[in-house]
């Protein structure tokens, strides 16, 4: 059996992961629509699930077998319009052309929609045809589909990437890629021009962390076309990060050029103090508390309580070590007081 044909490929679908499936397996469902070009895969010798496009195996594949709905889009946006040179059509002409183009994109968006996330290729010809026709901005997402973020906070994402912040004001949003729970990531979308440098702050209660005593870290990310993403966040040495409670700041970055600098003086700053783990001149845009690297179920209590007991046995120890050392100490001052 062939590296084509041999059953070894998974698929991460929604919450779950389903396979092994065979090349031809997997072109078959990207043509009934069931996953995409974006979806994550995986096989045995790979160090962490990827994007389809991104693995060597189906660049070629994809290349030659792109999305039929991809076609039937490109074919519908990019015919020419034969009267085009003439003066322009009476109103009612009009009309009816962006109808039918609106009819066909949308019933195609809602087939493609409810059965995978919008590829790179569908969004932008969404976005442009919500430019032209801005009623249509309530019905087309200013982003592309997410689907390793919760539902809520995919809304809260949509929201503060609409809008002009010259006429609105300028808004962020942050929220949780659920991809990989051992090495979360984080998205932040807002509706300023691209370009931005943000810098997410990630630092977790002491009080509540499994097996270390304190963890923090900072990380920066650029937004591009309304939404970043951060690296995932990891341990010095790749493993995962403590189990527990993460408080997550977001504050601009100090690398930013002047006119950047102008718009993100737009933001409204949250009045909240600065942690120490901080730079006190930082501003603050945005704040929320996850808790990261699993559930917060019984075994996590059991470790917690597990984890605390050892520290207070150690420390106890430590304690015990240090007031014989000193009845040690007065011991030998004594004897040499009584000699003299």
């Amino acid at each position: 059996m062939d590296s084509f044909t041999e059953k070894k490929w998974f698929v991460y679908i929604g919450d779950h992961h389903e396979g092994p499936f065979s090349i031809p397996e997997i072109q078959e469902k990207i043509s009934q629509g069931q996953i995409s070009t974006e979806t994550y895969i995986w096989t045995e010798g790979m160090a962490d699930w990827k994007v389809m496009n991104e693995v060597q195996e189906f660049e070629n594949i994809l290349q030659n077998n792109p999305n039929p709905l991809e076609q039937l889009i490109t074919q519908a946006l990019s015919q020419e319009d034969p009267n085009e040179q003439e003066p322009q059509k009476p109103f009612p002409f009009q009309a009816m052309k962006w109808t039918l183009a609106l009819f066909l994109l949308g019933g195609m968006a809602t087939i493609y929609w409810k059965k995978s996330s919008i590829s790179d290729f569908f969004h932008p010809h969404l976005l442009q045809l919500s430019e032209k026709m801005p009623t249509l901005e309530r019905w087309i997402s200013p982003l592309p589909a997410l689907e390793d973020v919760a539902k809520e906070e995919f809304e809260e994402l949509k929201a503060a990437a609409r809008g002009n912040p010259s006429s609105i004001g300028a808004h962020i949003a942050l929220a949780l890629s659920k991809s990989d729970p051992l090495l979360p990531s984080f998205y932040i979308a807002s509706n300023l021009p691209e370009g931005i440098l943000f810098t997410v702050h990630i630092i977790g209660n002491p009080d509540t962390l499994v097996h270390q005593t304190a963890f923090e870290t900072h990380v920066e990310t650029t937004l591009n076309k309304n939404l970043a993403q951060t690296v995932r966040i990891q341990l010095p040495n790749g493993n995962p990060i403590p189990q527990g409670e993460y408080r997550v700041y977001v504050s601009p970055s100090e690398n930013q050029s002047p006119k950047i600098r102008n718009l993100i003086g737009n933001f409204q700053h949250l009045s909240i103090p600065t942690p120490p783990e901080i730079p006190k001149n930082s501003e603050i845009l945005i704040y929320k508390t996850y808790f990261l690297r699993g559930p917060r179920d019984a075994f996590y209590t059991s470790q917690l309580k597990a984890y605390h007991e050892g520290l207070q046995k150690k420390a106890l120890e430590e304690l015990i070590e240090i007031k014989q050392f000193t009845l040690t100490l007065e011991n030998q001052l004594n004897s040499t007081n009584n000699k003299r």
